[in-house]
């Protein structure tokens, strides 16, 4: 269970004195810019009249203040606090990790000789601790990049840093990976990444460039008097450079993955700071380290760089481009977003993260991204996972959620090399499914319920209680609860927890006429839930079907609705019992709709020889006749 409503905000403050560094809000008619104090001003009490009081960051639940900055276990003892208090947005880099359930944040510090620090979520966001043993910090005065990025680089199931530092001390040393071991321990290990100078405001990306399940990386890399993207390609144990096609010339800063043409392959997106201009260019990837420019994308965009981030923001199914830039080290730029202009013709998604190669370890939070083209209305989507390959059996992970493209999931406490997700989704009656295209890990002692058996009856009255029942065993000899979807809207809840292989029943009743799809799924005592059962119709209906029995040839009913309601999915069957029946001893099937006032005619073929007597059933409604048979024919039935 988390706690999505506390969370790190910026409130206003009044201070004793006015300090360098601390934040202020500017709003005007287009937008809201948060900027930096650099000057002290000789009047505080003039500027706090023209801009406001500074804003100081601290934790909230609702209306609740939970913890001011210096309670909630953001510097360590024995440190200064002004260094890291205020924040400054354009120094400090906070990214959401997610190992325990609980979501952490890592923090770098560019200016302030802080380097990189990790902080546990000890308590839903009430009280933090450094986990950041073996992270640059204090004693050799680094500088941290504008970009801190969570990766499980050595795919062992906990996340790595991935940033680029610049030791003050001594001034030529430069780091950029620190792996982590899932309790705030830090290692670091560049595996001989040839990062030099890319600290500050330069680009830093990573994704699986050539889909073999390693993570790869691009950075902004200095070549003489100039700053060209770059790509490494990562094998788990070294780097080899995929830069092909990429400039080798001019002055390039913010860098950003995605498969910008849905082939399957990634693409890479960087701005050009060219003079006191921004351009944009792409460049598509063909999954093996080749990179062809397309057309420019955009120029002569006032300001500088500042950042370029990929999502699709009007459901076409293909990336857009967000890009921000400024006017110089404080001034206000803008945010420009380029769409993508395919058009939203067809239904359609596509998965995005994960792509397979993933290591997962249960317990821990993990995003699903997707995209969607939903060409009229709203749509919703359905995630499932597979143990066993691309073609399930498929457990829930959420069903019917609003079509947001990114999902925070618990992984499951369940063990398996060959996991994938499945999406669906589905607008306006129609729906359409993607599958992650190769395989990824998830640790765990677990394994599932099986898929359960749903039994009961199909027909019905309204505002009648009817038993149903659900049993399914659990390999590990895990007690299980049960929950049954009713169709209508509302489900039993979770019942339980009951024996593995119990017989559980549960009764329901339907207020309304129609036909409603019922359905059962398990969960085990650790939470992991089992596939859904079979759907079982279940028809409620008042109106009256007349069921007349006849001979001829085989055996006929003639079913007719003397009620004032369309039915449908009545089920029927027919029974001969007694005299010799080689063909048609028992036949049954479904009536897809018999409106109000119709008729219609069953006929089934049979075999035999005798007297017998015949059973017919439909819905609810039996009736019994007598007739002899003689070979293919039935005569005398009364």
């Amino acid at each position: 269970m988390y706690n999505y409503e506390a969370e790190l905000v910026l409130r206003s403050y009044m201070p004793k004195e006015l300090e360098k560094g601390m934040l202020f809000v500017r709003v005007t008619e287009h937008e809201t810019i948060l900027w930096e104090l650099e000057t002290i001003p000789f009047d505080k009490e003039k500027f706090l009249v023209e801009h406001g009081a500074p804003m100081e960051i601290c934790i909230i639940d609702g209306d609740d203040i939970l913890a001011e900055p210096h309670e909630i276990g953001w510097w360590d003892e024995g440190e200064h606090v002004d260094e890291l208090r205020p924040i400054s947005l354009k120094d400090i880099n906070v990214i959401i990790n997610e190992y325990d359930g609980w979501l952490d944040i890592g923090v770098g510090s560019f200016g302030s000789d802080n380097g990189i620090r990790a902080y546990e979520n000890l308590d839903q966001g009430t009280s933090w601790i450094s986990r950041s043993t073996g992270l640059p910090h204090n004693d050799k005065s680094p500088n941290a990049g504008n970009w801190l990025i969570w990766e499980d680089l050595n795919r062992d199931g906990c996340l790595d840093i991935l940033m680029a530092i610049q030791y003050v001390i001594p001034q030529v040393e430069h780091h950029f990976i620190w792996l982590g071991d899932g309790s705030g321990n830090w290692t670091n290990n560049d595996f001989s990444l040839p990062a030099q100078w890319i600290w500050g405001p330069y680009g830093l990306d990573t994704g699986d460039v050539n889909n073999d399940g390693w993570p790869d990386v691009t950075f902004i890399k200095k070549i003489g008097s100039n700053y060209v993207p770059v790509v490494y390609v990562f094998d788990g144990a070294s780097w080899t450079e995929a830069s092909s096609g990429l400039p080798t010339s001019l002055h390039y800063a913010p860098l950003a993955f995605g498969d910008l043409d849905n082939d399957g392959n990634l693409d890479l997106v960087g701005l050009e700071e060219y003079s006191s201009e921004t351009k944009v260019h792409a460049w598509l990837g063909n999954g093996a380290g080749q990179w062809t420019e397309i057309p420019l994308i955009a120029t002569g965009i006032p300001a500088l760089p500042e950042s370029v981030t990929l999502a699709d923001i009007d459901h076409n199914n293909y990336l857009d481009i967000i890009i921000s830039s400024d006017q110089g080290d404080y001034e206000p730029g803008g945010i420009r977003v380029y769409k993508n202009t395919n058009p939203a013709d067809e239904l359609a998604v596509t998965m995005r993260e994960p792509l397979g190669g993933q290591v997962f370890l249960a317990g821990c939070v993990r995003k699903i991204e997707w995209t969607s083209c939903i060409p009229t209305g709203t749509g919703t989507v359905t995630l499932q996972y597979s143990l066993t390959g691309d073609q399930g059996p498929w457990y829930p992970i959420i069903e019917q959620i609003i079509d947001t493209n990114i999902h925070q999931w618990t992984i499951p406490n369940v063990n398996t090399n060959n996991a994938f997700i499945k999406a669906t989704l589905s607008s306006e009656g129609d729906s359409i499914s993607t599958v992650t295209p190769r395989p990824f890990m998830i640790i765990g002692q677990n394994t599932p319920p099986n898929r359960p058996v749903f039994t009961g009856p199909t027909t019905g009255k309204p505002n009648e209680q009817y038993e149903y029942t659900i049993t399914t065993t659990d390999s590990d000899g895990d007690t299980l609860s049960y929950l049954v979807d009713w169709g209508d809207g509302s489900s039993s809840g979770w019942v339980g927890p009951y024996p593995s292989g119990s017989q559980v029943k549960l009764s329901h009743s339907w207020g309304t006429l129609g036909t409603y799809q019922i359905r059962g799924k398990a969960k085990d005592i650790n939470e992991v839930e089992s596939s859904w059962s079979d759907s079982i119709p279940m028809n409620i209906s008042v109106s009256k079907i007349d069921v007349t029995i006849k001979g001829g040839f085989g055996v006929s009913i003639i079913l007719k609705n003397t009620g004032n309601e369309n039915l449908t999915y009545i089920p029927w069957s027919i029974a001969l019992d007694k005299g010799l029946i080689i063909i048609g001893k028992s036949n049954n099937g479904i009536l897809s709709q018999l409106k109000a006032g119709e008729e219609k005619t069953i006929q089934t073929k049979i075999l035999g020889f005798g007297k017998p007597l015949i059973s017919v059933r439909v819905q609810d409604t039996m009736k019994n006749a007598t007739g002899f048979v003689f070979f293919f024919f039935t005569f005398g039935v009364k």
